[in-house]
């Protein structure tokens, strides 16, 4: 086997122009503007400025939550999460949304542009930077006068974002397993800005991030694994009536739940019963607690998922928190097992899961998980009593229609159709079974995003 280095990521030109503008602000943000400490960076920007070749004007616009250089998403690689970071905030500060250079821009240009920058930075309204003329640095809110008409409802779509969103979530679970694999804490300082972004991209839309749970693109590994569990308990969480704040601790919580098992220092117990409930009780208190015993780290949370002092004889009894995040756990190994272990489907696991409710399940939660994802969850593939086959596309809010979602019909027996079709409403039609999606050669993820 080799033992050459990974080759590192691409960073594309937009990529590199984005953190080039991130590093000068923030330098510019404790050096004068004539420190000669500035001159590398505000070289390279010009550079890049130029080697972009833009007809008008070089753009940098963030578009919830998203940077975009002339209107292109900005796929930003996690070694430059920290400066795009950065720059949203400095953004923030100044009340901007666009910064734009002029594709003239010389190194005079822009280190004129930060003297005036350092005149309004610290002041208590750095914000007044925008109304000042700076040359061939400008700056704006999108939306206003200034901007080009459309820009921002034609660049980003809601359910894209959305998308992009959960992408970073999965991104952010599989880089989880990876640090804990290496006997590391499981998340990097961006962590809570990953999830804050995903509630606020996913208000009003749960639906949405329900089926893209579903996604094949998004399953196979155990990073993708804890993404769907932290996506179901954040829509469960938000049904409760959550606060933000605790939504991002449940989220987190359920994104290292059974990271354990990836622990260096892990031996699976010979008591199979009690190593099952480690691994469903294990959270964020096992990975983040450096230089700690596993076992001291999973007695301690035991002990705070459920209310119990560490030497209580009911040590490993759950709490809310591990309820809550047992049944979509369940759920997903359930639908998404390795072999040798069984697959089975979406409405096959949930009946599973309610003949349990009671004995393994708290049936509260079983009842609240099957009203978030339906008796056909969001996403699956159902076959109608007439031959047609649909795309279940959003579950009823009434429990006694959960066998009657919306679906987007995408064939009938006469060939394609795509049509939305609310069962709830139409009687003369209803579901009789499940269809795979990969034997019907169908993506339902399409369909939710069209």
């Amino acid at each position: 086997m080799s033992d050459a280095p990974a080759a590192a990521p691409v960073v594309t030109p937009s990529a590199a122009l984005l953190n080039q503008v991130a590093v000068l602000m923030r330098l510019a943000q404790v050096h004068d503007a004539t420190n000669t400490i500035l001159n590398p960076p505000i070289s390279a920007l010009a550079r890049l400025i130029r080697e972009l070749q833009a007809e008008s004007e070089v753009r940098v616009d963030l578009v919830a939550d998203s940077f975009f250089v002339n209107k292109a998403l900005v796929r930003i690689p996690v070694g430059l999460a920290d400066a795009a970071e950065g720059l949203r905030k400095t953004y923030a500060r100044l009340a901007i949304q666009r910064m734009a250079f002029s594709p003239a821009t010389t190194e005079d240009d822009l280190r004129a542009f930060l003297g005036l920058f350092q005149k309004h930075w610290r002041t208590p309204t750095p914000q007044a930077l925008k109304s000042e003329p700076a040359g061939a640095v400008r700056l704006a809110t999108l939306g206003s006068a200034s901007d080009e008409p459309g820009m921002t409802g034609a660049t980003v779509d809601a359910r894209q974002h959305l998308l992009k969103c959960y992408a970073r979530l999965t991104i952010l679970a599989r880089e989880a397993v990876t640090r804990v694999q290496a006997g590391q804490p499981p998340f990097s300082s961006q962590a809570r800005r990953v999830v804050q972004a995903l509630i606020d991209a996913s208000r009003d839309r749960d639906g949405l991030l329900t089926g893209l749970t579903r996604f094949p693109g998004f399953r196979g590994d155990l990073g993708c694994f804890h993404a769907a569990v932290a996506a179901h308990c954040l829509v469960m969480g938000r049904r409760l009536g959550l606060s933000k704040v605790v939504l991002v601790d449940l989220v987190l919580a359920a994104l290292v739940h059974q990271l354990g098992i990836a622990h260096p220092d892990y031996q699976p117990s010979r008591d199979a019963e009690l190593d099952s409930q480690r691994g469903g009780l294990l959270s964020m208190l096992v990975a983040l607690t450096e230089g700690t015993r596993v076992d001291t780290a999973w007695h301690a949370q035991a002990a705070f998922g459920s209310g119990l002092p560490a030497w209580h004889q009911d040590l490993l009894r759950p709490g809310a928190l591990a309820r809550l995040i047992a049944v979509p756990s369940a759920f997903e190994r359930f639908t998404s097992a390795q072999p040798p272990a069984p697959t089975v489907t979406a409405d096959q696991a949930l009946r599973l899961i309610q003949d349990q409710a009671g004995t393994r399940f708290d049936p509260s939660m079983v009842t609240l998980f099957v009203s978030v994802v339906g008796i056909y969850p969001i996403g699956s593939m159902v076959k109608l009593d007439d031959g047609a086959v649909a795309v279940v596309i959003d579950v009823p809010v009434e429990a006694g229609r959960a066998s009657r979602p919306v679906v987007r019909v995408v064939r009938t027996t006469e060939g394609p159709a795509s049509y939305l079709l609310d069962l709830g409403v139409d009687a003369s039609r209803s579901i009789v079974g499940t269809v795979d999606a990969a034997a019907e050669q169908v993506n339902p993820t399409f369909f939710l995003l069209s």
